[in-house]
């Protein structure tokens, strides 16, 4: 999960060091089509293809909407507001696990649990702070896209029974290229030699950071090995300051440690439910 914290901090860093001079649309549709090479690939070198195998296509063609909306709304974000602060945000996924879990798998909230959204949203006004002079819209996006992650997770833990990790994560890339072909095409920037490079970089730092959180899961729980997914803050925010000198004020600070506390409290509260 350390490794996976890694990479996909790494992902991060190179996506939005791309959204400078490559549209988001159009770098969001590449991401896409290496991911599926590189998966596609693999499991065909593994000898993995039969897991492709489903019974629930309805909701692989839900889940793929929402992915798409997700690799677009992530790309959009990380050129917009600090890599620190948008990380931060993320990091709610949590609190909307929680109340998706309570909605889709039926399970029971408890007074506590509540009470750590509570304060994990608070947490969230600290690092947005809907002030004019640094209040940005990419802040609410953000958000939304730290749900859509929620939705992912949950409805994958709800097909988990039936569908292999392989079906689950590979059928969210073709609808994600065929929806995007056109807008990303029809803007199109050719990216550079090295433009090229980072991208296929920033497919396969994806691509890995999936393997390695897949490979953690094997060996524990989710509720057990997440919190060290918060390693991640500490990548984003080396990177954060050596590209862009973005170092994160004391109110993004405070919030912070109040969403790293509750989603903490969360997922221990998870764990011990099971």
């Amino acid at each position: 999960m350390f490794g996976g914290a890694s990479f996909f901090a790494l992902t991060d860093a190179l996506g939005k060091w791309l959204t400078a001079s490559l549209p988001v649309i159009q770098l969001g549709w590449l991401r896409c089509i290496t991911g599926v090479l590189l998966i596609g690939l693999f499991m065909l070198v593994t000898g993995n293809l039969h897991t492709l195998k489903t019974t629930r296509p309805g909701w692989h063609l839900f889940r793929a909407v929402i992915g798409t909306l997700t690799v677009i709304l992530n790309i959009y974000c990380l050129g917009q507001i600090p890599l620190a602060e948008f990380t931060a945000i993320i990091f709610s996924q949590p609190f909307f696990i929680a109340i998706l879990s309570a909605i889709i798998l039926k399970e029971r909230i408890s007074k506590q649990s509540w009470a750590a959204i509570i304060i994990g949203f608070i947490g969230i006004l600290f690092v947005a702070r809907p002030s004019p002079d640094h209040f940005h819209i990419a802040h609410v996006v953000a958000l939304f896209t730290s749900l859509l992650f929620a939705i992912m997770s949950v409805t994958a833990r709800y097909l988990s029974n039936s569908e292999s990790v392989f079906a689950l994560n590979f059928y969210v890339y073709p609808l994600n290229i065929i929806l995007s072909f056109y807008w990303a095409t029809s803007s199109w920037v050719a990216p550079s030699l090295n433009e090229w490079y980072l991208i296929v970089a920033m497919g396969i730092a994806a691509t890995v950071a999936f393997g390695c959180v897949m490979q953690a899961m094997r060996y524990a729980r989710a509720a057990v090995v997440a919190p060290v997914d918060y390693t991640r803050l500490i990548w984003v925010g080396v990177l954060g300051y050596y590209f862009w000198y973005e170092l994160p004020d004391l109110y993004t600070c405070i919030g912070v440690l109040f969403i790293l506390g509750s989603g903490m409290f969360i997922l221990k509260q998870i764990r011990h439910s099971h």
